[in-house]
């Protein structure tokens, strides 16, 4: 007769000679060995917890290097109204601004390209309004975040938009070499202005900048910028 061909791993083993149970005290299939992972995770504690501190001195001191507060003060506030108004007073002309950032961006900050612009909706009525002045608002700034404005409430009176033209009148400071100054003419000796109405109501003509004619000999023209009629209002000129 044929004899049966034995199974690998002799006599006594049977049909199931595959990876022991756990009840043989073996690792069941599939299973990651739990004291290997222990190993693991406990191995070189010392290093893990050194460079986790080390992160933590990482982060901190990015933290720190980022959050450099400073502020500045005098920055313009803009006020931008609807088409056909114009804002007849308002209670700040200029704000103080608290920047946020990396104290090398923070002291690039050039305060003459910063000003704080609120536009107003075109909805806009006469009369008083209060608005609310926020970070956002911060135009020109560059790699800092604003983070606060001072005050952060302004209040805002609107009136109509108008023109109207009024002639422009020069005057002259110092005294030339000789003789006395005959005259001064502006050219264009017109202009038109742009604004509130009331404020247009209450303006009767505009001065060009002061002709310095100290120790002048002979007649001279010279280029003169028009001037505000006061300094509670600028009108479009």
């Amino acid at each position: 007769c044929r004899r049966g061909a034995a199974r690998p791993g002799g006599p006594g083993r049977g049909a199931g000679w595959g990876p022991k149970s756990s009840a043989d005290g073996g690792v069941p299939a599939g299973r990651p060995d739990e004291a290997g992972m222990n190993h693991g995770l406990f191995n070189n504690a010392g290093l893990k917890l050194l460079a986790l501190l080390s992160a933590a001195v990482s982060w901190l001191a990015i933290q720190e290097a980022i959050s450099f507060e400073d502020s500045v003060a005098d920055i313009p506030l803009e006020i931008r109204v609807g088409e056909g108004w114009a804002v007849l007073r308002q209670s700040e002309r200029a704000v103080r601004v608290t920047f946020k950032g990396a104290q090398d961006e923070i002291r690039k900050l050039n305060p003459k390209q910063l000003r704080v612009v609120v536009e107003l909706n075109t909805n806009s009525t006469a009369g008083s309004i209060e608005l609310v002045v926020g970070a956002e608002a911060v135009r020109g700034a560059r790699n800092v975040r604003p983070v606060r404005v001072e005050p952060d409430r302004v209040l805002v009176s609107l009136d109509r938009e108008q023109e109207k033209k009024v002639p422009v009148q020069s005057r002259v400071v110092g005294k030339p070499y000789a003789g006395e100054v005959e005259s001064v003419v502006c050219e264009p000796a017109v202009v038109t202005l742009r604004g509130p109405a009331q404020h247009l109501r209450e303006t009767e003509w505009v001065y060009a900048e002061s002709v310095d004619v100290e120790g002048r000999v002979e007649g001279f023209s010279k280029r003169c910028r028009v001037l505000a009629p006061s300094d509670t209002w600028t009108p479009i000129i």
